[in-house]
This record gives C-alpha cells, structure tokens and sequence, in this order.
C-alpha cells in the first residue's frame, strides 16, 4: 500500500512537471498584415510625420508603435471598439538613414498581429512636416492627443507585453526535487 501511494504521489509530481514545462514553452501565434499610411512613405527627415492606420486587434487593446532596424518606441495607442487604431508618428533624431518598418503590435483574437509599413529614411534637412506627434485610438471617444515621447515607454526599448515564466519554473525545479526526493525514500525503504 505504502509503494502504491508513493507511485501515484511521484506520478502526479511528474504530470506537474509536465504540465508547467508545456505551459512555459507555449507560444501565442502570430498574425501580420499591412499598416495603411496617409501620406509620404519615403524620403522622411527626423521629426517628419507619418499617419498609420490599421485593423483587427481586440478592441480595447493596447497597441506598440515602433520602428525597426534596431527598434525605437514610437509609443502606444489603443484599439478602438472595433479593433481598429490610428496614429500620426514621428520619425525620430539619431534614426540611420535608409529603409525601416514601422510596426503595430498588439493582441487579437486569433494571438498576437503585427501591422507593418516600410519608410525609407534620409538625414536631417529643412522640413516643414515636423509637427509633434498624437497618437489616437480609431472611433474611440475616450482617446485623445497624447505626446508619443510622454506615453511612458522610454526611447530605444520595447513595452514589456507578456507575463514571467520564472515562477512556473521554480514550481517545475520544486516538483522535480520532491519527485526525487520521494523515489530515494521509496528506495531506501525497499532495500531496508
């Protein structure tokens, strides 16, 4: 009886070790999809702005703006009711020149969507396109004008958007040192 309890106690450590190793190698699958723009797409100086729009987040969604080669927060802005979003941009100081992605990356319903626009970019000149950024939220009545520098996420770093998995990974070394440790007095005691 006693082997019988030890067996099934070791067998639900071991699913628990299973169970939390399948949730921490998990993805979430990823959409993309094309950002409309309004306006130039090419030849954008710092402080040029470009107008992004898109659909099919979650409504409600908070969306990050950036632009890539080595990606640089252009801020956040959220979905509209029905998961839509529209932006004005600014291309930022310090960008090298040449061609870039502007992304949107938020939640919908199938996982993660990730909108994108190509921009070429050239060094900084007179132009007359250098207004400041607002980001708003497509048919949404709550969102106003929001500077896209004050939206809380500093120059040159990604929002953190998902959850820690370090937790779930010291359950799984916890379970694997009980599991081990109730095999060695199983065996202790049958050799005894």
């Amino acid at each position: 009886m006693k082997r019988l309890v030890m067996a099934l106690i070791a067998t639900f450590l071991g699913g628990g070790v299973l169970f939390s190793a399948t949730l921490v190698g998990a993805t979430t699958p990823v959409e993309t999809g094309e950002l409309s723009t309004t306006g130039p797409t090419t030849n954008l100086a710092p402080g040029s702005l470009v107008t992004i729009s898109g659909g099919g987040f979650n409504p409600g969604a908070t969306v990050a703006l950036t632009i890539e080669s080595d990606p640089v927060s252009l801020g956040s802005v959220t979905a509209s009711a029905t998961g839509a979003i529209t932006a004005t941009v600014t291309i930022p100081a310090g960008l090298e020149e040449g061609n870039h992605t502007i992304k949107a990356t938020g939640e919908s319903p199938t996982g993660t969507l990730v909108l994108s626009q190509a921009v070429t970019t050239v060094a900084a000149s007179t132009n007359s396109n250098s207004n400041a950024a607002t980001t708003s939220g497509s048919n949404s009545s709550s969102a106003g004008s929001n500077n896209a520098s004050s939206l809380g996420t500093p120059p040159n770093q990604l929002a953190f958007t998902g959850t820690s998995t370090s937790i779930l990974l010291v359950l799984a070394a916890a379970l694997i040192g009980a599991g081990g440790l109730l095999f060695a007095i199983n065996r202790r005691q049958s050799v005894a």
